[in-house]
């Protein structure tokens, strides 16, 4: 495997991993925001709450490599502000949207965004590291 795949994949698993801890904290206030019950959330497939955002992240991971690799500078700083600009015209447009026209609590606007945040911060910097990103 070549250092970018190896940094994709590894970069994927890291941030669903942190949305495990991130839903953990936020479980209360995410399920109030959208109106989800604890018997609805437990009706979930385990399996299918693990590899649903793992696919995600796995493509959002090659989508930002992709994307770093069209620039010529490839520092770390280059891979967090293009995650950072990712997040701003994708993932925190439709977040917005998605509140607003489902009519689910404005806190998931902190909730959902902040972790796809979070999560695109943690691929950009574990990607820059293991492609040895060029200051």
């Amino acid at each position: 495997m070549t250092r970018r795949i190896i940094a994709i994949i590894a970069a994927a698993f890291l941030a669903n991993a942190l949305g495990a801890v991130w839903y953990m904290v936020f479980q209360q206030p995410w399920m109030t925001a959208s109106g989800v019950t604890m018997e609805q959330a437990q009706a979930s497939s385990p399996v299918l709450i693990f590899l649903v955002p793992l696919a995600a992240w796995l493509i959002a991971s090659a989508a930002l490599m992709a994307l770093v690799s069209l620039q010529s500078r490839r520092s770390l700083a280059a891979h967090v502000q293009t995650a950072g600009l990712v997040w701003l015209a994708g993932c925190l447009n439709a977040t917005i949207l998605s509140v607003y026209f489902g009519g689910r609590g404005a806190a998931l606007l902190w909730i959902d965004g902040g972790y796809l945040l979070a999560g695109l911060m943690i691929i950009a910097v574990v990607q820059a590291l293991i492609v040895k990103a060029k200051d």
